[in-house]
This record gives C-alpha cells, structure tokens and sequence, in this order.
C-alpha cells in the first residue's frame, strides 16, 4: 500500500532553470535515465512525468505533478519516484560533496521519505569507497551508469546515444542506424529546451514563479515515446531550427567553461542572461536573431548540408559572438536587435571568426547575403564589432560594391546606410568608457 506524503503549501521547491552555465548536463542527465527507464521497462515508464529543478535537480513521478493534495492544502508527493541531484563540479575529492550529500540525507522525511535519492557525479570520487558512501548516507545513493559511478560532462552525449540504440535494438530495429539515433537524440534534446522556454513564458506572462512552474510543468514520458515511435526520417525546417538552438546554447555554455576562470561573477550572470533571452525565442525570433549576428551567412536549414555549411558554427560563436558579449558592458537593447549606442552610433555584434587576411571575403559575403539576413541594419548607418577588422565602409569596397549593387537591382533593395566594421578592442574603448 503507498502512503501519501506532502508538505505545507509553501513556495515550491528551488528552481535553478535560470542558470544555464552548468544546465546543459543537468538536463542530458535528466534524459539519459529517462531514456534507462524506458530502456528497462518499455511499458510502465510510459505513465512517467519528468521533472525539471523543483523537488531537486529532476525527479520522476508516476503521473502528472499538482500543487496540492486532496486535501487542498498540500503539495502532493505520493507519486514521486526518485529525486536526483546532478554535480558538473571537475573534483575528485569527496569533501568537495560532502556537504550536499548531508543534506540530501537530511531532507525533511516529512517530504518525500519514500523517494530515491541519488547523487549524479561527473567526476569520479577517488578518496572514498561508493559502498562507505551508501553506508554514511542512506538512503541516498550514487547514480551507477552502467559500472560507472560517475559520467563525465562530454560522455553524457555518446550515453544518451547508446541507450536510445539499445531501445531500437529490442522495439524497432528499422531505426537502429547512427544518422537515425543522432536525429532522434536531436529532437528529445530539444524538449527540455522547450520546456524551460514554456516555463519561462508563463512566468513573464504572469502565470506564476518560475519555480512554482517549474514544479508543475513536467515533461510527459508520453512526448518521448511518440519521438520514439514517429518517423523521422524527413526532418523539416522546424528540426533544424531546434538543432540551431540547441548548438547555439551548448556553444555559449562551453564558452563559460572553458573561460571559467577568466570570467568574474558578474559577467557570468550577464552571459547566463543572454542565454536566457535566446532560449526564450520562439524557432521565427531565433532564426531572425541569428541573422542578425551572422549576416555574412547564408543561414540556410532546408536540409542536413544547409546546416552544417551555412549556418553560424561553434568558433564563430566563440570568437565574434561570445567574446564581445563577455568584454563589452551590458547591451543598451535587445529588441529589435542586440546593439550597444556609443556617442549616437549604434554598434551591433557580429559573429565572424575571420582575420585582417580575410577582409575582402567578409564583407563580400555581407554583400552577397546582408540584406536577405537582416534589413534593419541596412536602413541607418551601423557598425559591426568583429574580433580583428576594422572597414569604414564594407559596400564602397570595390569587390564588394558591385556585387552588392547586383543584389540591390534584382531584390528591389532601396540604397544602404553606411555600414562599417570595427575591431573588439577599439569598440571596447568606446563602449566601456
């Protein structure tokens, strides 16, 4: 017989979903032992609900998650399966976690006393036995991934890739080759993406904190299984839209890793503010955005080859576009556009890994796809702050004036503002002073 267990109605539990420097490997955990469940029993996981941030890092219930119990004055935990807490933290050192997990011993029983509790590690604890862990801190256990009792951050991907092959192996054998499992991985990464933005819109509308929505706007095991068992095999527009969001998400948290220690508090809350406002677009607002910082692209996503040559790339993000986010001070706007106003000139980011020997090929290319990408910047005169170029006027350039005026003939295109690029550290000088 299950017992039901609740809490007072207080605010719902923490919500980090806000912070996505450390969120990407939250959430590919939170799919891969989604996908285990599955993988283990086909049928019952079918009435699973996941759970993002709320009663821990995620949870798994056994059906939908409410505000209150039967009683109406409760939140209801009964159904709850198993609570997890996810660690991205490089130490081997168990006094590094030693503290987290006293307290998820000490979780109030009243709470959920009938709930899992695991510890996600992605670094593998080297001055401590697992089996004196368990016995010091049931009954909380660490999470084994296959014989592992930990998973680094870039295996969690090839995991993922692993269980989604094991289940086509038993449930559907048609669609156990590579290509079909990077696709499938694909869509299923993009719900959680599309439940946090859901998440978020409804607290910008006013529908409540986004840790009370957090709590309550599970991801349905129900959504997964019809990625499972639709075809996929003619991916639209759409899918590749999804892929851009979630590369361009993933670029921006492997930026704040990888510059973790050159990059202050401060600046790690802007980044993760940025990140949030891209996150939040909707696949139209993402496509423009991108155009915008990418206007040399042809940001083309009618098929796999589109995307991966003509669409911004991982060191175009890093170099153009991240890097100027992190050294400039904070955007004056960013509707309709990013854009910093200096001394009444408005400087827009442009995300371009290309150096002083590549002047001409750049802005031939803003030349040739500028004004399919993005008119606005075309209607008043503006500045592109790239890593290394300075121009002071990309379409009076000989190699690029004709081509531009071809483009302005055949589109209709009525005549261009002054356009200009100009390099990180001299917009620096300007901007921050």
């Amino acid at each position: 017989m299950k017992l039901r267990h609740s809490i007072p109605a207080t605010p719902a539990p923490h919500s980090a979903v806000h912070i996505w420097s450390g969120f990407l490997y939250q959430g590919q955990v939170a799919l891969y032992h989604a996908l285990k469940l599955i993988s283990e029993d086909f049928q019952s996981a079918k009435n699973y609900h996941l759970q993002l941030d709320s009663l821990d890092d995620f949870a798994i219930f056994n059906g939908p998650v409410t505000n209150q119990s039967k009683t109406g004055n409760t939140i209801d935990y009964s159904n709850a399966i198993s609570m997890h807490q996810v660690k991205a933290v490089k130490s081997q050192l168990f006094s590094t976690y030693q503290d987290d997990f006293l307290r998820l011993k000490k979780r109030k029983s009243a709470e959920a006393p009938h709930v899992k509790r695991y510890f996600h590690l992605s670094s593998k604890i080297t001055d401590k036995k697992i089996n004196l862990i368990h016995t010091e801190y049931t009954p909380v256990s660490v999470y084994k991934y296959n014989e592992d009792f930990h998973c680094a951050i870039d295996d969690i991907e090839s995991r993922i890739f692993d269980t989604l092959k094991e289940i086509y192996s038993i449930h559907d054998t048609t669609k156990n080759d590579s290509i079909y499992i990077e696709k499938t991985q694909n869509y299923i990464n993009n719900l959680i993406l599309t439940k946090v933005f859901k998440i978020h819109s409804n607290n910008h509308n006013g529908n409540g904190t986004i840790k009370n929505l957090a709590h309550v706007m599970t991801l349905p095991f129900s959504e997964i299984y019809d990625i499972l068992m639709n075809n996929l095999s003619d991916a639209h527009e759409g899918y590749y839209i999804s892929c851009v969001r979630k590369d361009f998400i993933h670029y921006i948290n492997e930026y704040i890793n990888d510059n973790i220690t050159k990059i202050d508090d401060i600046s790690i809350k802007k980044l993760n503010s940025y990140t949030t406002y891209i996150l939040e677009k909707s696949n139209k607002e993402l496509d423009d955005f991108i155009k915008s910082i990418s206007i040399h692209k042809k940001n083309l996503y009618k098929n796999a080859r589109d995307y991966k040559d003509e669409s911004v790339n991982k060191s175009e993000i890093h170099i153009g576009f991240m890097k100027t986010l992190h050294e400039l001070r904070d955007v004056d706007n960013k509707i309709p556009m990013m854009n910093w106003i200096s001394n009444g000139k408005d400087y827009y980011p442009l995300a371009t890994n290309k150096g002083i020997d590549e002047i001409e090929s750049l802005c031939l290319d803003i030349a040739q796809n500028g004004h399919n990408n993005c008119e606005i910047l075309f209607a008043s005169p503006s500045t592109l702050i790239t890593p290394y170029i300075d121009i002071e006027d990309v379409l009076n350039l000989n190699i690029t004036k004709a081509n531009y005026d071809n483009a302005k003939e055949h589109q209709r295109i009525t005549s261009p503002k002054k356009m200009s690029l100009i390099s990180r550290n001299i917009a620096k000088g300007k901007i921050n002073a």
